[in-house]
């Protein structure tokens, strides 16, 4: 008897993708190790599929900002979703590639009053988390603040994270994705309390 899957879809199987997604998930297991459900449950539509594993590509090319900044706001904008998945590997990523530290994570909940924290890092991650409410509101005065910290470019890609991040952690909640095992043996971020 096999195991049923830990999602509300079960994720395509390389078996049944066609020779474009089997390439694409051969590239998502050389990455991480194996393929993951989140990749493998968005398979599951080849036209939203495409426009997902470009999308993915093209922020991974847009590097305006520092590694570990990009990584604090995928991070926080997921424990403000609470989604398992999405904490689980930013975790175990902005640990292990982006240069993000364990204390950080930990404290990620506190950013507005930890020194883990630059200023210009608590601006973006307000900013994310303004965006990520039920209702994105961003005031003028975040807005120019902001703006006076980072160029119109940098601006743009930290945007385009943060819309990004709330666009897989919704997804990923609605359709059961749960944590891959990561960090299972390091740190993880908390879910919010908010």
């Amino acid at each position: 008897m096999t195991e049923a899957p830990s999602t509300r879809i079960a994720p395509l199987s390389i078996e049944e993708a066609s020779p474009e997604i089997r390439e694409a998930f051969e590239v998502n297991q050389a990455y991480y190790g194996e393929v993951l459900n989140a990749v493998a449950v968005t398979a599951r539509h080849p036209e939203v599929f495409r426009a997902y594993w470009d999308f993915e590509a093209g922020l991974l090319k847009a590097r305006r900002t520092e590694k570990s900044l990009r990584s604090l706001i995928m991070l926080k904008v997921a424990t403000h979703l609470g989604c398992a998945f999405c904490i689980d590997i930013g975790s175990f990523l902005g640990t292990e590639r982006e240069g993000v530290t364990e204390r950080q994570i930990l404290e990620l909940p506190d950013f507005r009053t930890s020194d883990a924290f630059s200023p210009r890092e608590r601006l973006a991650l307000e900013y994310a988390l303004a965006m990520s409410g039920t209702r994105a509101e961003v005031d003028d005065a975040l807005f120019e603040a902001l703006h006076a910290e980072f160029t119109e470019e940098q601006i743009v890609e930290i945007t385009a994270i943060a819309a990004w991040e709330n666009y897989r952690g919704r997804f990923n909640r609605a359709v059961g994705l749960q944590a891959h095992g990561f960090t299972a043996n390091s740190v993880c971020a908390l879910p919010e309390v908010e």
